[in-house]
Order: C-alpha cells, then structure tokens, then sequence
C-alpha cells in the first residue's frame, strides 16, 4: 500500500471538506490505503461535470494502477437477516449510487477499484451489490481494522 501521495496517475489528490469523518473512519482510511485520513483522490467524471472522489491510489497495483474505497467499522449494523443492506437504510442508496459512479471513473482511466471493507457481512453485501449491477473493474476486499 502506498506510504506517500503521488501525482503519478489519472487524477490528483485533494483536501474536500466533508466533515463528519469520525476517528475511527479515518484511521481505517489510514490503515488500508497508506494515506492520510481526510485525503481524497479525484478522478474526473468523463463528461467534465466535477469529480469522482476515492479514499486512495495505489500507482504499482496492476497494469494501470487501483483506486481504493475504504469503508470502515460501522455499516453492519445495516446489513439484514438476508445478508443485503436494508432497504430502509441510506446506505441501500447510497453504495450502488457509489459504484456506478466510480466504475464509470475508473472504466475511463483503465485503472481498477478495489473496496477495502471492515466487516465481513458488509463486504459480502456490497460484493453482491457489484454483482448484481455488472461492475466487473471492482472488487471486494475484508480487511479487519487493526
């Protein structure tokens, strides 16, 4: 994982102020992409509207490099009997909205994503989520918090 920013890749990193990142969030972010917490990596949108935001880059994965989402601690919760995202909850709205969006980045740039996910249930839903939509340029890591 990468220790230092680089600007070597298809987009740049930024400071966005979005607030409402906990401690427990940002180590996380920390932990699975080798950047700062707060940090974001921005791809533009193929059509100039503004920019894809990723919580990481990784230059020397595969042949054009990874974007890295990271979702951290604190999903599960949200996470039904049936093993989806209820359907009640923001986040059955707001992941596959995610995807879309960042596949489409990334399908411009050639790089893949890769999601690094906290907890086991959670990863397995937003595993079934991409499976369901086609995404085949991301895929789904479990990495436990250390």
């Amino acid at each position: 994982m990468p220790s230092t920013l680089t600007n070597d890749g298809p987009g740049q990193w930024e400071y966005p102020n979005r607030g409402g990142t906990s401690e427990r969030a940002g180590a996380y972010e920390e932990q699975v992409t080798g950047s700062p917490a707060g940090v974001e990596y921005a791809i533009p949108k193929a059509d100039g509207s503004g920019n894809v935001l990723f919580d990481g880059w990784d230059p020397d994965a595969g042949e054009s490099g990874r974007l890295i989402e990271a979702k951290g601690p604190g999903y599960e919760w949200m996470v039904g009997d049936d093993g989806q995202f209820k359907p009640n909850m923001g986040a059955a709205k707001s992941l596959p909205d995610q995807l879309r969006r960042q596949s489409e980045a990334a399908e411009a740039t050639g790089a893949e994503i890769e999601w690094r996910v906290a907890e086991e249930r959670v990863a397995e839903a937003i595993e079934d989520m991409i499976e369901e939509a086609g995404y085949e340029n991301i895929t789904v890591k479990y990495v436990p918090p250390e």
